[in-house]
């Protein structure tokens, strides 16, 4: 007769067997690693002519409070250590926070761009001298309301492998930029913005004129747009409406997505693509397979970062193997320490290494000080890595 503690060790076995088929992954973590302390946010990561990888990040999450620099650290080891963090720009107006919208990228001619926001965003004129809560120091309507708001879109170059920039300012005005710079088989950079794009045929020298994805206002968000192996450019589109996935409206922090057959000359309506989060950002892998890495995957609300105390991950990579047609849920980020306060929270970014594995940057947000009025604009905020690679 069969042992019972060998029949129940058995059970256990194919019960964890069985587990592990089901939720396989088409991709693993290697290795998670803090990159840069507090206060980091909004990464962007790329990789240089030389082999260098180069992430670049704000001191502020949110265009204000004032004196947001725009940092970059290195590493010449794929990833393994980082310089310490110098400065790419600081405004000479204290006041001015400048961000970074997740749009750098290495060109053909081994050139780096780097879009940039700086932002003057004023205070509110009834504020209390002392209050710290920044949503209640600063004039939320200053958008639309106050003549002093300034927001512009930077470029800063380099030609050198990051070592030092050059500045130019773009002509479009108080249209808020996100998203990668993308470069075409035939060398038209395209940059996206919050459902606009513009697009250089002189490696981004000039620009053209903005042009709108669609005129459903309710696709005018974080933006990214790729070439895909085939020629179809795809454009992933933060959108925002109700609540129902088969309403007509979006739901929340739904992306939309839509193609170009001709260039992008003509694009197709939005349609949901099922995803909902933010701060995306796209990678096409030499084999034609689309990778998407989401930040606070599959919420409406950023504060559910904190109050999800069961979820210690909140960026999420999903891929395609239909040129962007369809889209499946794959690896959540890792954490650098398991179980810790500190979570993959938002703003991610990819960057191809050696030998099929992948850099992965994001936003890390500490949730132990979640309390905090400046959580989420500095406090608590830094950038974590993963380094992934396909799963056997």
């Amino acid at each position: 007769m069969p042992n019972p503690s060998s029949l129940y060790q058995l059970a256990v076995m194919l019960c964890l067997l069985l587990t592990t088929q089901v939720t396989a992954f088409e991709y693993r973590a290697l290795r998670s690693f803090d990159i840069a302390a507090e206060p980091a946010c909004m990464p962007c990561v790329t990789r240089a002519a030389n082999g260098d990888v180069l992430v670049a990040f704000s001191t502020e999450w949110e265009p204000f409070p004032a004196g947001g620099i725009a940092k970059l650290t290195v590493s010449q080891d794929g990833g393994a250590t980082w310089s310490e963090p110098r400065n790419v720009w600081k405004h000479d107006n204290p006041g001015v926070t400048i961000q970074v919208g997740n749009g750098i990228q290495t060109l053909s001619n081994g050139d780096i761009l780097l879009p940039l926001s700086p932002c003057l965003w004023p205070k509110a004129k009834d504020a209390d001298p002392n209050e710290i809560r920044p949503h209640l120091v600063y004039d939320m309507n200053a958008v639309k309301s106050r003549p002093e708001y300034w927001r512009i879109t930077w470029l800063a170059r380099s030609r050198d492998n990051g070592n030092t920039w050059s500045l130019s300012k773009l002509d479009f005005y108080n249209n808020f930029q996100f998203g990668r710079i993308w470069e075409t088989g035939n060398r038209q950079l395209i940059l996206p913005g919050y459902g606009w794009f513009v697009e250089s045929s002189d490696l981004g020298h000039s620009w053209g004129p903005q042009i709108w994805l669609t005129d459903n206002e309710k696709y005018r968000n974080e933006t990214n747009v790729v070439e895909a192996d085939d020629g179809t450019l795809i454009a992933l589109v933060r959108g925002g409406g109700g609540h129902d996935p088969n309403a007509v409206d979006p739901p929340r922090r739904a992306f939309g997505i839509q193609y170009s057959q001709d260039g992008g000359q003509s694009w197709t309506p939005p349609k949901f693509a099922g995803i909902q989060g933010k701060m995306p950002d796209l990678l096409v892998l030499p084999s034609g397979r689309i990778l998407m890495v989401v930040g606070a995957e599959g919420l409406s609300d950023g504060s559910e970062i904190w109050r999800q105390t069961d979820r210690f991950s909140f960026c999420t990579l999903f891929y395609s193997d239909d040129h962007g047609q369809t889209w499946h849920r794959d690896l959540p980020l890792a954490q650098v320490q398991p179980g810790s306060s500190v979570v993959p929270s938002d703003g991610p970014g990819l960057c191809q290494l050696d030998d099929g594995r992948i850099l992965v940057v994001c936003q890390a947000a500490d949730r132990s000080k979640a309390g905090h009025s400046l959580f989420g604009y500095h406090l608590g905020m830094s950038v974590m890595g993963n380094i992934i690679e396909p799963h056997p």
